[in-house]
């Protein structure tokens, strides 16, 4: 890590799912990066998810929780948000536990994301993870990073201004609600505040394959998870960052082409093959 004050603190939102957050934090000790690392959880029962915290050296923060299709997500990127500013950091970062880092988010990356911050003053949010089928965002070669057509996307990931968050007033928590969609919520209040989201040229992170889908705080089944053995990604070489760096921007960073698995058996491949991206994660 940084021995200097970094700009970014991270936060992993986890509930329920050890397995998942241990490939996650370990990803971000090992690759790292310049930020700080806290971890807000949803009021698990599983006590491996704090000893996950004590092993890897991070902040553990029980949130305020909450009901509803995510749970108390909100409520807790709302406690995450309030603790970056009351820390003097400059962005937020989230992270969910099903995700991996496999680039080091290091002073060029962030760079890279600050000057698309200071182009377009109503850009609050940027994606930080690699592409997946269905991905309609249009490479902006002025602004170096991909624009949706519609200017916000639903995202409960991303690195978030802290300052263009206050000066929209804008608080997480308001779209905890246990009826309406939370993505149609999100939507509707970052078209009236005039925010926009951007993905990444330079991508650093990716959802798991298969996790455990946990809705209104129980775990679905899926037909994927007959093996209980957690899959990642290889962290990016020297050369694969390089192939990615230097590929034409109007192609889209997407995982398949971009990311190596590390442990994948037979099974796991023929579904990775065979699953459309939504089936996956």
């Amino acid at each position: 890590m940084n021995k200097s004050k970094p700009k970014i603190l991270v936060a992993v939102m986890s509930y329920e799912r050890p397995d998942a957050l241990e490939v996650c934090l370990r990803s971000l000790l090992e690759v790292g990066g310049a930020f700080s690392i806290i971890i807000v959880d949803d009021r698990s029962s599983n006590q491996a998810i704090r000893k996950l915290a004590d092993q890897f050296g991070f902040e553990f923060l029980v949130g305020p929780g909450g009901t509803g299709r995510h749970g108390g997500l909100y409520n807790n990127m709302q406690l995450a948000k309030e603790i970056a500013e009351n820390r003097g950091f400059d962005y937020v970062t989230f992270f969910q536990d099903d995700m991996q880092l496999v680039r080091p988010f290091d002073e060029k990356v962030i760079q890279e994301y600050e000057t698309v911050f200071a182009m377009d003053p109503k850009i609050v949010c940027i994606d930080h993870r690699f592409s997946r089928m269905g991905f309609k965002a249009v490479f902006d070669p002025e602004l170096n990073a991909y624009r949706y057509p519609n200017g916000y996307t639903y995202s409960d990931v991303g690195v978030f201004s802290l300052a263009r968050l206050s000066e929209r007033n804008f608080s997480f928590n308001q779209f905890s609600h246990t009826f309406i969609a939370t993505e149609k919520l999100i939507k509707k209040s970052a078209k009236e505040m005039n925010m926009v989201k951007v993905s990444a040229r330079t991508p650093i992170s990716m959802h798991i394959p298969f996790p455990r889908l946990i809705r209104n705080k129980i775990t679905l089944p899926r037909l994927s998870r007959i093996s209980k053995q957690i899959r990642q990604y290889k962290p990016m070489t020297s050369t694969a960052i390089k192939e990615m760096d230097d590929r034409d921007p109007n192609e889209a960073p997407n995982f398949r082409k971009f990311l190596e698995f590390s442990n994948l058996n037979a099974l796991d491949k023929w579904l990775i093959n065979r699953s459309s991206d939504s089936k996956i994660f």
